[in-house]
């Protein structure tokens, strides 16, 4: 058995300033306010933002015992 790797690429347009919506994806303060769905939280104490060429992009999502790690680079 064989895997493959696969892109997903998503599009949304936002009713926003552009300042503001790169603030919500790149600022952790604005992220963990609402990136999580509801009844979960992301940790802000695990959450790393570098949004420079190269950069990296961490952070959990938690519901209680549970524990969804995320990084993005």
């Amino acid at each position: 058995m064989t895997t493959e790797m696969q892109n997903l690429n998503l599009e949304l347009e936002f009713k926003a300033p552009r300042a503001k919506v790169w603030a919500a994806w790149t600022e952790v303060s604005q992220l963990v306010q609402w990136f999580a769905p509801e009844g979960w939280t992301v940790r802000e104490s695990d959450a790393v933002i570098d949004a420079r060429v190269g950069g990296k992009e961490r952070f959990a999502v938690v519901l209680q015992k549970f524990y969804l790690m995320f990084q993005l680079n």
